[in-house]
This record gives C-alpha cells, structure tokens and sequence, in this order.
C-alpha cells in the first residue's frame, strides 16, 4: 500500500469510525462537515450549523480566529444528545479556506472518572450490604415485637377475662346492702376490664395479621343470615342508647366463600361503631345487595359524621377521629384496621362515605367467587 492510500485509509477512518469529534469548518466557523461520532454526540445534524453553537461557551471566549492559531490543544465542553455538557480536548487546524476541528476524550477526566464511579460503587455495594444487614435486624425485631405482644395478650387475657366476669356476676346479684359507691366501683372496673379485653382481642388479631399467620377458612356463607347475627348481638347495647338497629336483606345475593369468624368480626367492629357515637332515637341501618360480581356490605348510621381531615386516619392502626361517642365510649384505634386487613385479605375492599352532621356510612364489597380453596374444613 502506497504512502497515499495509507493516509487516505487512516483519514477515512477517523472521519467515520474513530471516537474523536471531527467539525471541518469554513473560516467564519460555519461547519461544512461533522463525522458520525460528532453527530451521535451532539444529537442532530450539524451541517450548515455553526461550530459556536456547539461548543458551550459559557464566558463568551470562543473565537475560531484566535485558537486555530494555537499550537497546544485547549479544553472545551460540547452540548450533547442527554442535555448534560462534555468535555473535550480541541485540536484546531488551519488548512486554507478550511478549518479542522478536532475533539479527543480528555483521558485524565476520564481516568479520575473512573476511579470515582468504582469507588462509589464500592461504596454503594457497602451500603447495600450493610442496608440488607438492618433490613434483617428490623424484621428480626417485628417479628419478637409481634411474638411478645401475641404472648403478653395471650397471657392476660384470662385474668381481666374473670375480672370482667366477677364484676359483671357482682354487679347483678348486689342487693340493697350495697352502697351506691360500691355499686359504682363495680360499674367502673366491669367497664374497664371490658375495654381492655376488646384492646387485647385486638392487639392478637394484629399480631396475627402482621406476622403474616393469619389463614382464612373459606366456607359458603348466607351473608344476610350473618348480618342478621351481628345485629342481633349489637341488638342489646342497642335498645339500651335507644338506637334503631335494623336489618336489610337481599332475595338475589348466592352463598360467599368467606371466614365466617372473621366477616362477622368485620361486622361487629362497624355496627358497634355505628351504634356508639349514635345519639338516642336515631337508626342505624345494616343493608346488603348484589353489586355485579360481588357482594356489597353497608353499616349506615345517623350520627355526627367525620371531618374531612380525618377521614385518612379512620383504617390506620391506634389512630383516633375528633369525634367523640356521645356517652363517652373508648376507642382502641385498632377495629378498623383489623377490619380493613381481613377484607382486604378476602380480595374486597372498604370505604366510608361521611359528612359531618349527616352520619356515616361503611361500605365493605366482597367477591362472589374466590381463585383459592378454603383451607379449612367444608362446611
């Protein structure tokens, strides 16, 4: 191969496969040619472009004129296809009516590049182990934190268990000998130890649910005959607040494979809620009705309804409205998240419709059908 085509070939290559941005521009700096990699760089076709459009000039001291007549390379950035700048060093030729413009990678940036991208991806790899390392400590934690509280539960729930019913044994077999003081104390403990077994009913249920051991037992269920027991049971503090608590069933709804324990749970949790922070001779309506494929749940009660603000924290765990039962009635904070995760857990879904001063109503939808099989026994 002769002198000439040597060259030839080396030009021919670096024109059209060398990673070096090549502009050959007219002496005003109007780029008459740009090689493939200037274009892939930049990000569009830049014949007929100007070389200061380029270049990122940011102090205003890009003049073609003054640098092809410099012998050393000079640094500049290139504006590129990602928006972000890049620098290179330029190589100015003058060559006539003609100028070459010539971009080579800066290799010193490139190596303190390279060296600062593999140490912080050894960095980034420590902090992921050592995340990793936290993550599991955090769920070792969870998982003694649900154990404790399902063991402390566990354990007290027999002894505040026998309290409420001693009082409660108490309470109605007291006679006239007993002062109204001690007939009050007996009142107050009963209470009391009511609350804290519904608080420890529901700390279990949590601890079930977040240690992920909560299994459901799917059974064909009669969802209105379910309805017709949770009022029944709700019934009593019912009449005793002078709340209306009825009943609407529906002719067309099939059988619902659910936990039967855990709906009427559900259920119980709404219509004693509904009951609660309902005044006297108000009504609180449980209806249900079929809602195309599934089933549709709904607790309507007449009470004061729920400020907007609070409305975010009505299924989230010991968080409490500013609503206050009319009769002073405790809340754990927990009914509803329970309720929300056994519903969820059914594949349905739970929401609130309230407006203040027009009550409240809970919907709960729950599937006709479900894709898995009772993990229990038939029914």
């Amino acid at each position: 191969m002769s002198d000439t085509a040597l060259e030839s070939a080396l030009g021919q290559f670096v024109l059209e496969r060398a990673c070096l941005l090549v502009f050959v521009t007219d002496r005003q700096g109007r780029i008459l040619q740009a090689n493939p990699y200037a274009e892939s760089v930049t990000g569009r076709e830049l014949a007929g472009g100007q070389l200061s459009d380029v270049i990122v000039d940011i102090a205003g001291k890009f003049t073609l004129e003054t640098l092809r007549e410099e012998e050393t390379p000079s640094m500049w950035s290139v504006t590129t296809s990602t928006g972000l700048p890049k620098t290179f060093n330029f190589h100015f030729i003058d060559h006539g009516e003609r100028v070459i413009s010539i971009g080579e990678h800066n290799h010193r940036d490139s190596e303190v590049l390279e060296a600062n991208l593999v140490h912080l991806n050894r960095e980034v790899g420590n902090m992921n182990r050592d995340l990793q390392k936290r993550t599991a400590e955090l769920e070792r934690l969870h998982e003694e934190k649900n154990r404790f509280i399902g063991i402390a539960a566990h354990d007290l729930r027999n002894p505040i268990g026998a309290i409420h019913s001693l009082t409660d044994h108490l309470y109605r077999s007291s006679s006239a000998s007993h002062a109204d003081e001690e007939l009050e104390i007996l009142s107050t403990i009963h209470e009391s130890s009511g609350f804290m077994l519904t608080l420890i009913d529901e700390l279990l249920s949590i601890a079930t649910i977040e240690s992920g051991e909560m299994r459901l037992n799917l059974q064909d269920t009669d969802l209105n005959q379910l309805i017709a027991a949770s009022v029944r049971l709700n019934r009593p503090v019912a009449d005793e607040k002078s709340v209306r608590l009825t009943a609407r069933s529906s002719d067309t709804l099939p059988a619902l494979p659910v936990d039967r324990m855990k709906i009427q749970q559900v259920l119980n949790n709404l219509i004693s809620n509904a009951v609660k922070f309902s005044q006297p001779e108000t009504a609180v309506t449980v209806s249900v009705r079929r809602d195309g494929d599934s089933a549709l749940a709904t607790v309507e009660d007449q009470g004061p309804g729920i400020p907007e603000a609070d409305v975010d924290k009505l299924f989230k765990s010991f968080s409490r409205t500013s609503v206050v039962a009319p009769n002073g009635e405790k809340s754990t904070g927990l009914g509803l998240s329970i309720a929300k995760r056994i519903v969820e857990e059914h594949r349905g879904k739970i929401w609130v419709d309230t407006a203040v001063g027009r009550g409240t109503a809970f919907h709960i939808l729950l599937p006709l059908s479900q894709d898995r099989h009772s993990e229990g026994p038939p029914p």
